[in-house]
């Protein structure tokens, strides 16, 4: 996501036109909700693997009896606001199916930042160096083509160099399939 949300001014004037420039902020804010996301779904997944559909069930009526109400406020100071709702929201889902998902596995906060973090910082370095080096350029397009090679390929080969069982399964699979 954060590939996405550092080429997202670049990709919206490409593709929308500099009259929609302003939507990148908006996407860049989503971005942030689906980092998030995606380890919400670990969590939803977790849990009902452990047969607590239930527990999916009433956390996601919940989250959406909170939506609701989050976006009818912020809809008042516009769509900047309601996607800063929405961005909040998803942090505290998070940490909602978190909290369900250590009650019923006994994951730990320790457990999940020796997990995450390295991705998370990866990541992070990743996209400083990137703005580092292509903020710089004029054209609109080398930029964005070196910003989505960077990132793209930085991350490939840093998951390469560590290992990291999900890329090497995915890369042995597009290659068995190309046999």
């Amino acid at each position: 996501m954060f590939g996405l949300g550092i080429v997202s001014h670049e990709l919206i004037i490409i593709l929308l036109t500099e009259r929609w420039a302003e939507a990148a902020d908006l996407l860049r804010w989503l971005c942030i909700a689906g980092a998030f996301l995606s380890v919400s779904t670990v969590f939803i997944n977790l849990l009902v693997s452990h047969g607590r559909s239930d527990i999916y069930m009433w956390g996601s009526i919940a989250l959406s009896v909170l939506m609701l109400p989050g976006m009818v406020a912020a809809a008042y100071y516009g769509i900047g606001a309601m996607t800063v709702v929405y961005v909040i929201i998803h942090f505290i889902e998070t940490g909602l199916w978190f909290w369900f998902v250590r009650r019923e596995t006994g994951l730990t906060v320790a457990n999940m930042v020796s997990d995450l973090s390295p991705y998370l910082l990866l990541s992070l370095a990743l996209a400083a160096v990137t703005l580092a080096i292509a903020s710089p350029i004029a054209s609109i397009y080398v930029r964005f083509t070196v910003k989505v090679v960077m990132m793209s390929t930085g991350y490939c080969i840093t998951l390469w160099a560590f290992r990291s069982k999900v890329f090497l399964e995915s890369v042995n699979f597009l290659f068995k399939r190309r046999k």
